[in-house]
């Protein structure tokens, strides 16, 4: 599983402006990108890029600290 996979989502910063930062928001209980759309929308018109993922990322999370 890849990141691409689990984004669902993503507001970005207007043109011209560098980001302040990076804000991931991780859905549960079925929520979808649509539950979120003005809040990404606000926080991007500030800078952040913000990131909708949704689903279980155990996967991912054992991925990204598995040792090897």
């Amino acid at each position: 599983m890849t990141v691409e996979t689990l984004l669902q989502a993503e507001w970005n910063e207007p043109d011209g402006i560098a980001p302040r930062g990076t804000l991931v928001v991780v859905g549960g209980r079925a929520e979808s990108a649509a539950v979120y759309q003005r809040f990404g929308r606000r926080i991007a018109s500030d800078a952040y890029r913000v990131r909708f993922v949704e689903g279980d990322l155990t996967e991912s999370v054992n991925a990204v600290t598995s040792t090897g």
